[in-house]
């Protein structure tokens, strides 16, 4: 007689303990394959019951090479509130110190205790609840619990604590300060506070992600210096670190293991290997941040991120809807990261043939309050030639523009390490042109809310947005300065010898651009530090004002001595720089900027600045016959040490006093003057070839 193909009525092993519905197909339930396990099977017959019954999940889930999920800690792990792996019989840290490894015998309650747990007084002596002990019905013990003002230094060193109080805290930093920065926001609010009500964000979200945003969080308050804190600041321990490393150690384990995941907890895993990469960026961890942004794009390949959702039939808005949403903003986070930390390079660049043919976010309003949009959703051009239209730029909203300049910035960055073509560089037709021409028409195309005003900035700020309103404007500033500065001598990318053979005029047209973008910086910063608590809560502002910085000191030093109002704003505005800079004493990737752009003024002669920023003007300043190869090598020091910490001992290079500067130019004449630059040349190469020096 043919088998059947169910087993009605009779559920596998695996199935009954995990108190599952088993669907009964044969020869393996779906429960079974979705796990990854093989199914034990079923027998209706004589004597199997008795068999599936001796037979342990233990011996099924080790055939099937898949470790089964432990629930609570042994004993001695909870005592010492160290980390345990929950292996059975003993688990690896008692097994390493020799120590009798229990596990405490877990007993359903009934609904009558259950109900009266939150009004039993917990005993002083008990431990803390474990991270895997959290549960729908589990009772927090505020007592317990660690203050959120308690010192960060003792904070980060002992397991996240779980009780509603401090999540709460700390997630909402991570929603009010981090997530709202980028397209980071892919959480949905509604849901994670729910879970949070109900004690169920282990299980609905994963325990990594939880780290990964107490991480940030706890980082976010350090900087902001919360006047509880009792202790300075420690600058070797980054505020947060531990619990970033717990959670890419949870991530890892899971890496390999794509299909145990259900669809969320996909998408929580990507997640928080964005979020991981966020700390790494901001915390100057630069290898780390490659290296999470080739997982986070791997997982998003592998998860089908970049493909398009058929829209749902009812047309009606529900959880899948959710889920659509986070799925695309994570995506973009991805795309935003791609392009950070590939910067136009191109073997490090995962999205090289243009962007994801993906819708771009809903706005947050719709995203939160699950409202129906029905206008038609956006994209990003599908060429990486093309550029959007000034109707479509209207429609775009903070995060999709956000998104533009950041693929804008990977076209800037590849665009000037490319070598000249046959176009002039000043023709209309020319890609530079088209380039700047389509900045330029995103600045004029930008609806009335995201144009930064002093309404606006108010409006923003009711709205909890104005950090990112900020960080549009000044990827804006930053890109047209990326673009422009190598018409500046000793921006030496390839690009730059195009100029060579441009109009005199165009050239200097260029440079007062770049000139005038990187003024802008400063007034935006102005503006930040008048309406913002931090200023560099986030590396991209931090950078943009090292940029910006380095292009106004090099552009002061190329001046003639009749552009005196010209030479002094800029000076202003790099005094302001470098003073926001010093300022922030918490944070390493400040103090790393202000030493390189010290050094950069010191080899340019600004002393006056470097010294308490007195208003004299400088002594001296380089000879322009000079200029190109100083500059380039001055970038060529700055530029490590925004990389990595490392002192480097420099030859004094020749300088000419500033009385004599201009005479010498009229008396010198053209052959004398190639002959003492090609020489000079020849000399500073010589010393760029013995020093270890990286271009940024």
């Amino acid at each position: 007689m043919a088998q059947a193909s169910s087993a009605r009525g009779v559920s596998c092993l695996v199935c009954r303990s995990r108190k599952v519905k088993c669907d009964g197909s044969i020869p393996s339930c779906q429960n079974c394959e979705t796990l990854g396990v093989d199914c034990p099977g079923y027998n209706v017959g004589a004597g199997t019951k008795s068999r599936l019954e001796d037979a342990t999940l233990e011996t099924v889930y080790r055939a099937s090479g898949v470790e089964k999920r432990r629930v609570g800690s042994c004993e001695a792990c909870r005592r010492a509130k160290g980390r345990c792996d929950k292996a059975r019989p003993a688990c690896s840290r008692c097994l390493q110190r020799s120590l009798a490894c229990r596990y405490p015998q877990r007993q359903r309650p009934s609904a009558t205790s259950r109900s009266n747990v939150s009004e039993e007084s917990p005993r002083s002596d008990e431990p803390r609840p474990d991270v895997a002990d959290i549960s729908p019905g589990t009772a927090f013990d505020p007592r317990s619990s660690m203050s959120p003002l308690e010192p960060s230094a003792r904070l980060q060193n002992r397991p996240l604590p779980w009780d509603v109080q401090t999540l709460k805290t700390l997630t909402g930093i991570y929603f009010n300060r981090v997530a709202t920065l980028r397209c980071l926001d892919f959480l949905h609010k509604p849901s994670f506070n729910h879970s949070l009500d109900k004690g169920s964000l282990v299980e609905d979200y994963g325990e990594a992600i939880l780290y990964a945003m107490g991480a940030h969080g706890l980082r976010i308050r350090e900087l902001e210096g919360s006047s509880n804190l009792n202790t300075r600041p420690d600058t070797s321990n980054v505020p947060g670190k531990i619990w970033a490393e717990e959670s890419q150690a949870l991530v890892m384990i899971e890496i390999g293991k794509p299909t145990l995941m259900t669809a969320m907890a996909k998408a929580n895993h990507t997640q928080t290997l964005v979020l991981l990469c966020e700390f790494a960026l901001h915390t100057g961890q630069d290898a780390l941040a490659f290296m999470l942004c080739g997982c986070c794009h791997s997982a998003a390949r592998l998860l089908a991120l970049d493909r398009p959702t058929p829209p749902s039939n009812s047309g009606e808005v529900s959880e899948d809807n959710i889920l659509i949403e986070a799925r695309r903003r994570v995506l973009w986070s991805c795309f935003i990261l791609d392009s950070i930390v590939g910067s136009g390079v191109n073997e490090n660049l995962r999205w090289r043939d243009g962007a994801p043919q993906i819708p771009l976010p809903s706005s947050d309003q719709s995203f939160l309050s699950q409202a129906s949009n029905t206008e038609a959703p956006l994209f990003l051009p599908r060429n990486s030639d093309s550029f959007p239209s000034g109707e479509e730029l209207q429609r775009y909203n903070l995060r999709s523009n956000l998104i533009y300049l950041m693929s804008m910035r990977t076209r800037v960055l590849r665009l000037i390490r490319t070598n000249p073509d046959s176009v002039d560089i000043s023709n209309i037709q020319s890609p530079f042109m088209q380039t700047l021409d389509a900045l330029e028409a995103w600045n004029n195309s930008i609806s009335s809310q995201l144009q930064l005003t002093e309404f606006s900035i108010y409006v923003h700020k009711e709205l909890n947005t104005l950090e990112s309103l900020f960080y549009l404007h000044l990827s804006y500033h930053i890109l047209v300065c990326d673009l422009t500065r190598i018409s500046i001598p000793g921006f030496a990318f390839p690009l730059a010898a195009a100029f060579r053979a441009a109009p005199q005029a165009f050239i200097s047209h260029c440079q007062d651009v770049c000139r005038h973008h990187a003024a802008q910086v400063s007034r935006i910063l102005r503006m930040m530090e008048q309406h913002l608590n931090f200023l560099f809560a986030e590396s991209t502002t931090y950078a943009a004002t090292y940029e910006a910085t380095k292009i106004m000191i090099v552009y002061a030093a190329s001046l003639s001595g009749n552009e005196h109002d010209t030479r002094m704003g800029l000076k202003e505005d790099v005094m302001f720089n470098m003073k926001v800079l010093s300022d922030q004493t918490r944070g390493s990737l400040p103090k790393r900027a202000c030493r390189a752009l010290t050094r950069l003024l010191d080899r340019f002669g600004f002393n006056d600045i470097v010294d308490n920023g007195r208003a004299t003007p400088p002594s001296y300043v380089y000879h322009p016959s000079l200029l190109s190869s100083v500059t380039n090598q001055a970038i060529r020091i700055g530029a490590p040490e925004m990389m990595q910490e490392k002192s480097v001992a420099l030859p004094k290079l020749c300088t000419f006093p500033t009385s004599h500067l201009f005479a010498a130019h009229t008396t010198t004449s053209t052959r004398t003057r190639t002959d003492v630059r090609v020489r000079l040349d020849h000399l500073l190469a010589r010393l760029e070839n013995s020093l270890r020096m990286r271009m940024f």
